[in-house]
């Protein structure tokens, strides 16, 4: 079916997506792209659980979605500059 290939190539783009950017990163110790990488984790799991939701239709479990989606929020607001800026007087 065209709309769930669609979902599943709007998943597997945004994993691709949170695999670069936490690669970046770890090579830099930069927030924004930790902030990017936990961003995209959350648009796949929400793409995963759309394509739950098509196949399954009203008897879907999101659940498992739900809290993977929480849990990648909880470890968004974990993120911090690893080398962050010095500020200059």
């Amino acid at each position: 079916d065209l709309e769930y290939k669609a979902l599943d190539k709007l998943r597997a783009n945004a994993e691709f997506a949170a695999n670069r950017d936490y690669a970046d990163y770890e090579k830099t110790g930069s927030i924004i792209f930790c902030n990017n990488s936990f961003n995209s984790r959350i648009e796949s799991a929400t793409y995963s659980a759309q394509m739950e939701l098509y196949i399954s239709g009203k008897e879907a479990d999101l659940s498992k979605w739900d809290t993977a989606i929480k849990d990648y929020e909880n470890e968004k607001s974990k993120c911090k500059d690893v080398y962050p800026l010095v500020k200059q007087k």
